[in-house]
């Protein structure tokens, strides 16, 4: 004997048996572990001042939390997240599979440039200690100066308050800056000065109303010649001197382009 359901009845079956079939699937869906990847992977380097901005790319997230190291950053709870200090950056995603946190992004705020081409320095240096030995004996004398240091646009040469130019080498060491500048000046047809200076910057803060990088500075400078002079006879002999300068004091870095 055949059974036949009505119409209507067979289709209500027929559709609770899809609905049974295919709900497991859409829950097991709904709650897969969410995956989370940022925009950048490798050690990021700004300026003072600046940002860097990390984007988060997450499945099966319906909540986003970034952190600076193991601390949770107060009102970052978007996909993104604009960077401006030191610190190991991650994102967290939360959803119903459970919570999940992006690989570590590091972010340095670098004060010194890693190229030195057309900034401006402007240093206030206190010179402690000026040494003289020629000839006619040693001698020591202190006072104080300011001077303006410009660096070309191709980072070769700085000019020392726009007179005396010199042929400059730049490294950068972390925050600390060595400039070490080496200039020939005539002087005269039998005499000449060979004068080498190193400046030693470390730059450790940041001027955001006038977009300056600031830090200290010491002062080294070892200049060697020779003069014409005669003797007590009369005769014409080379001299030679050696002046020796030390110091230290405040300096600003400022960006390129930007007028101090």
């Amino acid at each position: 004997m055949q059974f036949a359901l009505p119409l209507p009845r067979l289709l209500i079956v027929l559709f609770t048996a899809c609905v049974l079939a295919v709900a497991p699937a859409e829950a097991a869906s709904s709650s897969a572990k969410p995956k989370v990847s940022l925009n950048v992977v490798k050690p990021q380097e700004i300026a003072p001042g600046r940002t860097v901005t990390l984007v988060a790319s997450a499945t099966n997230a319906t909540a986003y939390q970034w952190f600076n190291g193991a601390q949770a950053i107060e009102g970052a709870t978007s996909s993104s997240y604009s960077a401006g200090s030191n610190g190991t950056y991650v994102c967290q995603v939360s959803g119903p599979g459970g919570i999940v946190r992006s690989k570590p992004v590091k972010v340095t705020v670098a004060y010194a440039p890693a190229s030195i081409s057309g900034y401006t320095l402007v240093a206030n240096v206190t010179l402690t200690s000026v040494s003289h030995d020629t000839i006619e004996g040693k001698s020591t004398e202190t006072n104080e100066d300011q001077a303006t240091l410009r660096v070309s646009p191709d980072g070769k040469t700085i000019t020392i308050n726009d007179e005396d130019t010199y042929a400059l080498t730049y490294r950068r060491t972390g925050n600390r800056v060595v400039l070490n500048a080496r200039a020939t000046f005539p002087r005269g047809e039998d005499a000449f000065d060979n004068e080498n200076l190193t400046l030693t910057i470390t730059l450790n803060g940041y001027n955001a109303t006038d977009d300056l990088v600031t830090g200290t500075i010491s002062v080294k400078s070892l200049t060697k010649g020779t003069y014409p002079y005669r003797d007590d006879k009369g005769r014409l002999k080379k001299g030679t001197f050696t002046e020796t300068t030390t110091g230290s004091g405040v300096v600003a870095f400022d960006a390129p382009g930007v007028d101090l």
